[in-house]
C-alpha cells in the first residue's frame, strides 16, 4: 500500500502539507479485553503511520461532561516514540503491558543503531550518560531522578539518541527528559558527538520524510477545529458518515488544502458526537443544521458496506485509501492557489 505523500516525495524532497485525523477515545470501549484495546490502538498507529498522517487529534463523544480515559492517548504516543528512547519517557504501567505483542510502526524516524539520516529522534539527557543496557548505572540513575520529579528541573544540552554515546547539540540548554529532533547538518555514516536541534517538522518539510504523528487531545467535537496547532488553522475539513456523499461521486472533490483534516465517528456516528457537544447544540446542530455544514465535504467512503457497521479502526484505512487519489489532486491545486482559504462553514 502507497503512503499519502509518497507521489509527492517522488517528485521532489519536500511535503509543506499535512494531515491530520480526528476520532473519539471511546473506539476502546467495545474492546473485551485489555489485549483487545491494545491491539485496536496498534491497529490505528499503524494506519496512521502507513498513511503519513501528521496529527491524530482524540476527542470526547460521551454525554458526560468530561471524558477521562487517557489509554488510546497513551497507547498511540507510546508506539509513535522511536523504540529506544520510550524508556526514558514512558515509566511501565499496566496499560503498556501489552504492547510486545503488536506490531512495530517501523517508520522512518524509528532508526536502528546503525541506520543513519539526517535528522534523529533523542531526548535530553545528562552529560555523562551511556546506553549500556538495562543494568547500566547512568540509566538507572536518570529513570530514578525523573520518577521524583526532578526530570524538568534540570537541564542539558546532551540528548541520547540510541547511540551509545549522547549527542551535544548546542549550547542552548533543554530541560532533561525533553524529547527533540537533533539535525547532523548531512547523513552520517556513523555515530557523531555533534548535531543542533531542529523543529519536529523539519525531516517532513525540508526531506520529504515522514516523521511520526503528534497526539492532540481534544474535548467535545468542536474543540477539535477551535485548538488547531497550525496558525492559518485547518482549511479542508472532511467528515465520514454513512449518511454522507459517496465517494464514488464524480463531482466530490477535496481540496485544495495545506492541512486537511479527516473526522471519523464513534460507535454512534459523528452525529452523535456533534448531539453532545454543547457548543454545536447552541449553534443550532440537530435542529435548523445538519451535522454536515460542519464540514466542507461530507463523505460516507464505504457505501455498498456489507456489515451493519464498520468500526473507526477499519473505517480508517477504508476512508484514506478511498480518498487518496483526491489528496493527491487536491494538493497539486494547493500548489496552484497557495493563498487559498478554507471556506467559511455555518457552524465553525
Amino acid at each position: 500500500m502507497v503512503g499519502v505523500g509518497s507521489v509527492r516525495k517522488r517528485a521532489r524532497g519536500d511535503r509543506p502539507w499535512t494531515v491530520s485525523v480526528a476520532l473519539p477515545g471511546s473506539i476502546l470501549s467495545n474492546a473485551q479485553s485489555e489485549i483487545l484495546r491494545t491491539y485496536v490502538a496498534g491497529s490505528v498507529a499503524r494506519t496512521l503511520a502507513i498513511f503519513e498522517v501528521d496529527e491524530v487529534v482524540i476527542f470526547d463523544d460521551s454525554v458526560e461532561e468530561k471524558y477521562s480515559d487517557d489509554t488510546l492517548e497513551l497507547l498511540l504516543k507510546y508506539l509513535e516514540t522511536p523504540q529506544y528512547l520510550r524508556r526514558h519517557l514512558f515509566p511501565m504501567e499496566a496499560r503498556l503491558r501489552n504492547v510486545g505483542l503488536l506490531n512495530p510502526l517501523d517508520a522512518p524516524h524509528h532508526l536502528r543503531e546503525r541506520e543513519y539520516l539526517r535528522w534523529r529522534e533523542g531526548v535530553v539527557v545528562e552529560q555523562g550518560f551511556k546506553r549500556a543496557g538495562q543494568g547500566s548505572s547512568s540509566w538507572n540513575s536518570f529513570r530514578a531522578n525523573g520518577e521524583k520529579g526532578h526530570r524538568n528541573l534540570r537541564e542539558s544540552h546532551f540528548a541520547d539518541v540510541g547511540w551509545r554515546e549522547p549527542v551535544h547539540f548546542g549550547e542552548k540548554k533543554e530541560p532533561i527528559g525533553t524529547r527533540v529532533t537533533i539535525d547532523f547538518g548531512s547523513c552520517p555514516n556513523r555515530p557523531i558527538k555533534e548535531g543542533k536541534l531542529a523543529g519536529r517538522d523539519e525531516p517532513r518539510r525540508s526531506g520529504g520524510l515522514y516523521w511520526g504523528y503528534r497526539v492532540r487531545r481534544a474535548g467535545k467535537l468542536s474543540t477539535v477545529f477551535e485548538n488547531c496547532p497550525f496558525e492559518s488553522g485547518y482549511d479542508f475539513v472532511v467528515g465520514t458518515s454513512e449518511r454522507g456523499r459517496s465517494v464514488e461521486d464524480a463531482n466530490l472533490s477535496v481540496g485544495p488544502f495545506h492541512h486537511l483534516l479527516v473526522v471519523f465517528g464513534g460507535v454512534k456516528g459523528i452525529e452523535h458526537a456533534a448531539m453532545v457537544d454543547d457548543v454545536l447544540v447552541e449553534r443550532g446542530i440537530g435542529k435548523d443544521i445538519s451535522t454536515e455544514e460542519i464540514f466542507d465535504e461530507y463523505v460516507n467512503t464505504c457505501p455498498t458496506q456489507g456489515s451493519r457497521t464498520i468500526r473507526t479502526e477499519e473505517a480508517i484505512p477504508i476512508s484514506l485509501t478511498a480518498l487518496r487519489p483526491c489528496l493527491v489532486l487536491a494538493d497539486s491545486a494547493a500548489e496552484d492557489d497557495p493563498g487559498k482559504k478554507r471556506p467559511a462553514t455555518r457552524l465553525l
